[in-house]
């Protein structure tokens, strides 16, 4: 039986990723020159990948996949928009963060995977002084979004319930120029029970089973919002 986090464990959840995805973009903005912080980040609870709406596929969407040594099981999988993850690329090339219009080249891609590499990396870092035990990544990728991609690296959210994490990062050049990355993570319910139960100061709430009815009208607000 899948199970649902409590209350308390949902509110906690939402703090830790708004912790790492807060930290891990002002790690990965330090490395290109620029300020980067979270504006907002929306956790939704979904029932399932037949049911997730992607809201970028009219955005020739890439995908980055990071997958750890220890303690999660489960790839952490994100999802932006291809001109986006195109100023990123051109941020990590040395370039001045302006999207080329065009589809993203084998090299764009490999640079923006390296800037999710460091933006993980920077938010596992700031996770690990709140965890009981440390997490590990093991590496992450970007990758093209076409549906041979995505047949290989959604098959964690197949077999499993999973959040659906929409967000968006603030960047700032220093020459007044203000952009919004936005971006959907999505992180199976098996990895949140695993980072709330880590966490040092865990809520005594236990687990609870997962209740169909709340699944449907989580899936109904995530829809209604357009992810």
């Amino acid at each position: 039986m899948m199970m649902a986090l409590s209350p308390e464990q949902h509110t906690l959840l939402n703090d830790l990723m708004n912790q790492f995805f807060n930290a891990g973009a002002k790690g990965m903005g330090m490395m290109m020159g620029i300020d980067l912080e979270l504006n907002k980040l929306d956790i939704h609870p979904h029932s399932s990948w037949e049911e997730f709406k992607n809201p970028f596929e009219q955005d020739e969407p890439v995908l980055g996949e990071t997958t750890f040594r220890k303690q999660l099981g489960d790839p952490l999988l994100m999802i932006m928009k291809g001109a986006q993850g195109s100023i990123l690329a051109d941020l990590m090339l040395g370039g001045t963060g302006v999207p080329s219009g065009e589809a993203l080249s084998d090299m764009q891609v490999s640079a923006l995977g390296e800037a999710l590499n460091q933006m993980v990396s920077g938010g596992v870092q700031s996770l690990n002084e709140r965890l009981m035990t440390p997490l590990e990544m093991a590496h992450t990728e970007a990758h093209l979004y076409t549906t041979e991609s995505i047949e290989t690296f959604n098959q964690a959210f197949q077999t499993q319930t999973f959040y659906a994490l929409q967000g968006v990062w603030i960047m700032h050049d220093g020459s007044g120029i203000t952009e919004k990355i936005e971006f959907v993570a999505l992180l199976t319910e098996a990895s949140a029970e695993t980072l709330v139960k880590l966490n040092v100061n865990n809520p005594s709430v236990q687990v609870e089973p997962t209740k169909a009815v709340a699944s449907t009208a989580a899936t109904s607000t995530l829809v209604e919002q357009g992810i």
